[in-house]
């Protein structure tokens, strides 16, 4: 059986009698933490997309018969000047060739693009998991609120002290908004 008291243990007891993970839990770790930035999965959906389709359209001529049968056309049509034109155009006919390295190189700088943002991200995601790790620390190490000191909260928070010392100048005893949020306590 695991030693509670183990610091490496997930379910470590803390001095105050919590576990790690009811502080991960009441933290909301994983709650907070910014999405990234999905543009880059969108278009790269729309992209395999039409890159499928084009690929069952070329697949869907390639099995189409390519041979133009002329004799049929010579012996079903009176006017035979026009299938000797067509075939001479049909002979003569040279599919236009298209480079794609202009096409490679915006998908390779799109490609670049996205691990780049890849990369921003995880390393955005890496410091919020770091401060994340910081403040559970923080609030498992936290003494409880009754056991603190006003000289600590005031070196905690240096302007509480600037914010009390304005009041009093201004010959204010009351904090504003006390008696509206508690409550008039002058009569106890």
């Amino acid at each position: 059986m695991a030693d509670p008291q183990r610091p490496g243990d997930k379910h470590s007891i803390n001095h105050n009698g919590h576990t790690k993970r009811s502080a991960q839990a009441r933290l909301g770790q994983g709650h907070h933490l910014p999405r990234p930035p999905r543009p880059d999965g969108g278009l790269l959906q729309a992209f395999k997309k039409r890159n499928e389709d084009a690929r069952r359209k070329l697949q869907l001529l390639q099995e189409q018969a390519t041979e133009v049968d002329f004799a049929q056309y010579r012996s079903t049509l009176k006017n035979q000047a026009v299938v000797d034109e067509i075939e001479k155009r049909f002979k003569a006919f040279k599919p236009a060739t298209y480079d794609v390295n202009r096409q490679i190189k915006a998908i390779e700088a799109f490609e670049v693009e996205a691990v780049k943002n890849a990369e921003a991200t995880k390393d955005k995601v890496t410091m919020e998991l770091q401060d994340l790790g910081k403040t559970l620390k923080n609030i498992e190490t936290a003494r409880p609120f009754q056991d603190l000191t006003v000289d600590e909260v005031a070196a905690a928070e240096p302007s509480i002290d600037e914010k009390t010392a304005q009041l009093v100048s201004k010959g204010r005893w009351v904090v504003p908004g006390y008696k509206e949020r508690f409550g008039d306590l002058s009569v106890l």
